[in-house]
């Protein structure tokens, strides 16, 4: 079966590309490596400032 779409993704290190690769939408965590970074449509605060939700909320509203 397929995926819903948009297809939103995100990762914080290498092994994460193949995964950022095929999302439509996709997020990085601040301070992963710059081959993730230069994937990312989005790039999220550290976990300690709740980034990830705040990436989500970009993410879903369309807003990037």
């Amino acid at each position: 079966g397929h995926l819903p779409r948009p297809l939103i993704v995100g990762g914080d290190d290498n092994n994460d590309i193949p995964l950022l690769k095929v999302g439509d939408i996709k997020i990085a965590m601040e301070g992963a490596p710059d081959a993730l970074l230069s994937l990312a449509d989005i790039i999220a605060k550290p976990s300690h400032e709740f980034g990830i939700i705040a990436a989500l909320k970009k993410a879903i509203g369309g807003s990037i």
